[in-house]
């Protein structure tokens, strides 16, 4: 009796001690998990947040990352028109805009184009899931399926087109980013990813022929001068090429997120880690400065123009 009596205490007090060492473990686990992922750093002058998703309220904003084909889609032939996304974007943003009870409304904006998003959430063990759809009315209308990461507090998830068209399935990766307009931010000297690759299946407007030349070779005039903060004089507009005066003309607009719809002027300021496209109508942003630069630009465009077909 007494035998017994003590071998069960001792399997009681064995018992509470491995359930003490396994809460303990986990528990260092999750300090260990937070730790990385309060410790990670992003890039300068990047613009990410690195606020944990609690809740439904942390969801509300711009979600911006990677949107590409399946490996299995690689190879088929695509005709660019301007307004769909080729095999591989950098930069796609899904704007949360507002979350009542289950309810999710929202934009996509990719490739110089903005959709309507509408859809459902749900709280899942580890974050949201998210469903959205596009209105179906365009060709490459279709579903989001996400599902957000509480503890690292990303997006990852699939897009599913609702009509046959080439490329009818993507893939997401998703970080929360905001915006804030700054006048002051430079151009930064970085590597273009080689579309090369991809030409050979791609059929392009012809004018993007130049415009791989303007982005591949900018001049130190590009970065040297900021179009957003002084006035540029008619002296030095006449000194700068057309390649010059198109890209600084563009900075402009991209500083305000306008959504580039013609592909190189699209990588080049994707590359930019402070760009996030989030429209196609920024007009109304532009400062007195900037509307000023823009019809100078715009005329020594014109001119540099003409001057080049005559010469040729």
């Amino acid at each position: 009796m007494k035998l017994g009596l003590l071998l069960l205490i001792t399997s009681l007090i064995l018992l509470e001690s491995c359930d003490t060492m396994i809460r303990k473990k986990n528990a260092r686990a999750e300090k260990e998990l937070d730790s990385m992922i309060e410790q990670y750093s992003y890039p300068e002058n990047d613009n990410f947040t690195s606020k944990r998703v609690h809740s439904k309220e942390d969801i509300i904003g711009h979600w911006v990352g990677s949107f590409t084909v399946p490996q299995s889609y690689m190879n088929d032939y695509l005709f660019d028109d301007g307004r769909q996304p080729w095999h591989i974007e950098d930069k796609i943003n899904i704007s949360i805009q507002h979350i009542e009870e289950n309810r999710v409304d929202g934009i996509s904006i990719i490739a110089g184009t903005v959709r309507p998003l509408k859809g459902t959430i749900q709280e899942t063990d580890n974050g949201y899931e998210i469903i959205l759809v596009e209105p179906g009315r365009e060709q490459y209308d279709g579903t989001y399926h996400l599902f957000i990461d509480s503890r690292t507090s990303m997006i990852r998830g699939t897009w599913l087109a609702y009509k046959d068209i080439i490329l009818k399935e993507r893939n997401l990766s998703l970080k929360k980013r905001y915006f804030n307009y700054d006048p002051m931010i430079s151009m930064e000297r970085t590597s273009i990813r080689n579309d090369i690759s991809l030409f050979r299946h791609i059929r392009m407007r012809s004018e993007y022929s130049w415009l791989y030349d303007a982005i591949e070779n900018p001049s130190q005039h590009v970065y040297d001068i900021n179009p957003c903060i002084r006035i540029i004089n008619p002296y030095e507009a006449e000194r700068l090429s057309g390649n010059d005066l198109m890209l600084l003309r563009n900075i402009i607009f991209a500083k305000h997120g306008y959504a580039f719809k013609k592909r190189p002027l699209r990588i080049y300021f994707e590359s930019q880690p402070w760009y996030i496209p989030l429209s196609t109508n920024v007009k109304n942003e532009l400062t007195y400065i900037e509307k000023e630069n823009i019809k100078t630009i715009l005329r020594y465009e014109k001119y540099d123009e003409l001057h080049s077909d005559y010469y040729r």
